[in-house]
């Protein structure tokens, strides 16, 4: 017989189950009373029902319910011991269906792996993790899952667990990723168009440096034609001169050939210098410079222009040296640049006045007309490339708008600088520059001795020049100054001249047909007996680096067509007073 069947039969056993059980309902009753117990857990079939009653932890029910996550205790099978009203709105149901569910029920299929892992973790220690629940109207809610384990008396090992919702915070980077793929294609896409931009650029900038390129390979080709017609021109007008010049009337025009053809050969040297400026191609041969000295040589220079407008110069010039480190050839053409500007917006009968001064430790070069005056507003944009002041339809006044363009660069070359000044129309204008002086102590002005052809010296001169006209005005020339010529239009035929002439100078043009001048200067460097000959180019070509090839290639000296005869009488005159030349 079993122990529930003696029990059933022995009234007296049956009384005393009933007194446990009233002691323990009592005892239930009597902790309800007293606020002692949070939730009945009956489990009267499969599914446990949990009641959530008023007691002692009111205010902490409270305070979870006014929780902006879900907030759950949930025991070792992840059974829902207690949720806030949070959790079960998150989920979209109602708290009694979800007190006594299984946590995982709510979990979509796919996360609850995850779900079990973290609750095998939390019941440990704690665990944290994202997944996604399920809501009852079939969307998913991405949330971040936090479990800690807590011991409770009579249930065992719980978890306290805090739902915090995350599709605000995955829409915000879902937003987030969105934006910042567009942002990354349009800076693709920028980029690509950039790229491309920058790609266009460099084909431009390489066209631009191509056309540059060009136009200065164009530009040395002009100045070389154009020189080499005014070089035979300038040596005819100084043949005039020594065969006609008791003549008034052919010395006239020859004073008016002379002035033209020095402003053509000025005209020539701007344009290329404005190319050289814009390559930042200029070069100083700097070296002690009295000032005094270059504006006394410019002005004589210009004396037969300011005769041909019938204009007055006017000279005044400091009491003592104006020494400055700088290039002689360079300072005297920014006072014949100044002196021909001033003419050239200065009517006939007027005057042009040349003043130079010390002040302090600067020398002001002041060059001032009575012409027609600059606008207020051309003031600032005089010295700007190809600009001009009232330039009329019929061109009278002439020129490019280079020349003070040139003018300002090479005085800020020299570490000075040019100021444009004018009151207005018809009251002239005055252009002043300022140059810093040399301290006295580091004035030691290099020897430039100028010597006259020596009474009955009689030069050998080699011509090479395949300019007909060029090569028949030197040979004259230099035949009228006492010389003896032999002329060569070929590179070929020069070294036979020269072994039987053996020159003391021999003035070679450098583009010639066939064999170049640089040719022949090594040929005739390569020649026994004509070591001490001085070998000079004679070129339309004067760039800096024309200048530095034919150096390279042998030549004592670079001249640039036309060179002035008395420029050329001084260097035949030093070649005269050079050691004896070998005879043949």
């Amino acid at each position: 017989m079993s122990d529930t069947t003696r029990r059933a039969d022995d009234p007296a056993l049956v009384i005393h189950d009933l007194q446990l059980r009233l002691e323990e309902a009592e005892e239930v009753l009597s902790a309800l009373r007293r606020g002692e117990v949070d939730a009945l857990v009956v489990k009267p079939g499969v599914r446990p029902q949990i009641w959530s009653l008023n007691g002692v932890d009111h205010v902490y029910r409270v305070l979870f319910e006014t929780l902006n996550e879900g907030a759950l205790t949930l025991d070792a099978e992840g059974m829902i011991l207690y949720s806030n009203t949070q959790f079960a709105g998150l989920v979209g149901r109602r708290l009694q269906s979800v007190l006594g569910a299984s946590f995982a029920s709510f979990v979509i299929p796919a996360d609850r792996d995850v779900f079990r892992m973290l609750l095998e973790r939390g019941l440990q220690r704690n665990s944290k993790g994202e997944l996604s629940l399920a809501r009852s109207d079939g969307s998913a809610a991405p949330i971040l899952l936090s479990l800690n384990a807590v011991e409770i008396e009579q249930v065992g090992m719980t978890c306290t667990v805090v739902v915090s919702d995350l599709t605000e915070l995955k829409r915000a980077q879902n937003a987030l990723v969105e934006a910042n793929e567009a942002l990354e294609a349009r800076v693709a896409e920028r980029t690509l168009k950039l790229q491309e931009e920058i790609a266009e650029r460099s084909r431009l900038a390489e066209r631009l440096e191509d056309a540059d390129r060009r136009k200065n390979e164009f530009l040395a080709m002009l100045g070389h034609e154009l020189r080499n017609p005014l070089a035979s021109i300038l040596n005819g007008v100084e043949l005039i001169r020594l065969r006609c010049g008791d003549d008034p009337d052919v010395e006239r025009t020859r004073t008016v050939m002379d002035r033209q053809v020095r402003h053509m050969s000025q005209l020539v040297d701007d344009l290329l210098d404005v190319s050289r400026i814009t390559r930042g191609a200029i070069e100083l041969h700097r070296e002690p410079v009295d000032l005094v000295k270059v504006v006394e040589t410019a002005t004589a220079a210009c004396q037969s222009l300011l005769d041909g407008h019938q204009q007055h110069l006017s000279v005044s010039l400091a009491g003592e040296p104006c020494w400055i480190d700088g290039d002689v050839t360079r300072l005297e053409q920014v006072v014949m640049n100044l002196i021909s500007n001033a003419a050239k917006y200065t009517p006939p009968a007027g005057h042009v006045w040349v003043t130079l001064e010390r002040h302090g430790n600067w020398a002001e070069l002041a060059v001032r007309d009575d012409g027609r005056g600059i606008p207020p507003e051309m003031l600032h944009g005089v010295f700007d490339l190809f600009t001009q002041v009232d330039t009329p339809i019929d061109r009278a006044l002439g020129g490019l708008g280079i020349g003070l363009t040139v003018v300002r660069s090479l005085v800020e070359l020299h570490g000075g600088a040019v100021h444009a000044h004018s009151d207005g129309h018809d009251r002239g204008s005055e252009f002043l520059v300022r140059l810093p002086l040399l301290p006295r102590s580091r004035v030691q002005p290099a020897e430039r001795k100028r010597r006259a052809v020596a009474a009955g010296s009689r030069l050998r001169v080699l011509l090479v020049e395949d300019n007909v006209d060029a090569a028949e005005t030197l040979s004259e020339l230099l035949e009228l100054w006492g010389h003896e010529v032999r002329v060569a239009h070929r590179g070929e035929a020069a070294s036979d001249l020269a072994v039987a002439l053996r020159p003391h100078v021999a003035i070679l043009d450098i583009g010639l047909p066939g064999m170049d001048g640089y040719a022949v200067a090594a040929a005739l460097r390569a020649q026994d007996g004509l070591a001490s000959t001085r070998l000079v180019a004679l070129t339309g070509y004067g760039q800096e680096q024309d200048r530095e090839r034919s150096l390279r290639a042998g030549f004592d000296l670079h001249l640039t067509k036309p060179v002035d005869p008395e420029r050329l009488q001084e260097l035949l005159a030093q070649a005269a007073t050079a050691p004896p030349h070998p005879e043949a």
